[in-house]
């Protein structure tokens, strides 16, 4: 009774053991790549340093002066209004592609349509900043030259515009994402 009482204990010993093992190498890439960054940036947030002069401890002063900006308020604003402007842009245009992608479409077509939507999402987001950055410059972008045929404005300037920055945020991050969302 006693040795199959060991061998229990033992065999939970090792499943812990062989537990913490699989964890051990996400949790130190999580500590060396998030906690240390984190713990180093705040740090260096307590000191007013421009990197030409030799640092000056300030304590909290840089974070009183953050708090204490009145357009902290209207960031914040802008920035969930984006977010949630894209993870719904995204969920609603991925559940509509999912579902045309899910229908009696020919095996050749919904293969390309698939393998097009998912592709910008494997491309990494240097690229895709750069292709967009392209095609939404206000002197040589293509989507300006277009919407100047049509008679519009032909001279947006999508990246440096209050007014429109946020629509060309919302569309590539849609363009680049959109594939996983059909999967999902």
């Amino acid at each position: 009774m006693s040795e199959q009482i060991m061998t229990v204990r033992s065999l939970k010993r090792r499943e812990a053991f062989a537990a913490y093992a699989f964890i051990l190498p996400t949790l130190v890439g999580f500590l060396i790549f998030v906690v240390v960054p984190m713990l180093a940036s705040f740090a260096l947030s307590l000191y007013d340093w421009n990197l030409l002069t030799p640092p000056e401890f300030v304590g909290l002063a840089n974070w009183e002066k953050l708090f204490s900006d009145a357009r902290v308020g209207g960031i914040y604003v802008t920035t969930l209004r984006l977010s949630l402007t894209v993870v719904f842009s995204n969920m609603t245009l991925g559940l509509l592609l999912a579902i045309l992608l899910d229908s009696k479409l020919p095996v050749i077509v919904r293969n390309f349509f698939r393998i097009s939507y998912f592709f910008p999402y494997v491309v990494s987001a240097v690229a895709v900043s750069l292709i967009w950055t392209f095609l939404f410059n206000r002197d040589l972008g293509p989507l300006n030259y277009y919407l100047g045929l049509l008679g519009a404005d032909s001279r947006i300037n999508w990246l440096n515009s209050s007014q429109w920055s946020p629509l060309a945020i919302v569309i590539a991050d849609v363009w680049k994402n959109v594939g996983f969302y059909i999967l999902v």
